[in-house]
């Protein structure tokens, strides 16, 4: 029975070392995820559930790069923006037919790229945190 019981004992601590190293007990990894393109000049930190999305032109309202996404329609995407002036605020939209919002943020020290997040309503509050997160570690390279 000894034997047992410490092995028993040992099972919260290799779930505490699997927590902090990055990955939960079933292996998926917890750690945020730096984004990196060619020849984009920036990089930034998304949630692991934010996968690689390929890019639809015919489903984007522009020069898209890249899109890290929760589904076709939750997304943070990279886009070149050229001289245009970014709409300031929430605009309202359809993709794939359903309604979304999205914002644009400028990159400071990258003129012509802003990332965009685009949310439904189901998923805005998950959306906007990694948004905040994503704009808050964006780093020129």
């Amino acid at each position: 029975m000894h034997r047992r019981s410490a092995l028993l004992a040992a099972v919260p601590l290799v779930a505490l070392a699997a927590a902090l190293g990055g990955c939960s007990a079933e292996g998926v990894s917890t750690a945020d995820v730096t984004v990196r393109a060619d020849g984009v000049p920036f990089t930034f930190e998304v949630p692991p559930e934010f996968t690689d999305e390929q890019v639809g032109e015919r489903d984007t309202r522009g020069d898209v790069v890249l899109v890290r996404a929760l589904d076709k329609v939750d997304v943070i995407a990279v886009r070149r923006v050229g001289g245009a002036t970014l709409p300031a605020g929430d605009v309202p939209g359809r993709v794939l037919g359903k309604a979304v919002t999205s914002r644009l943020h400028a990159v400071p020290g990258a003129p012509g790229w802003a990332l965009e997040c685009q949310w439904t309503a189901a998923r805005r509050g998950h959306v906007l945190d990694a948004c905040a997160k994503a704009v808050r570690t964006l780093r020129l390279r």
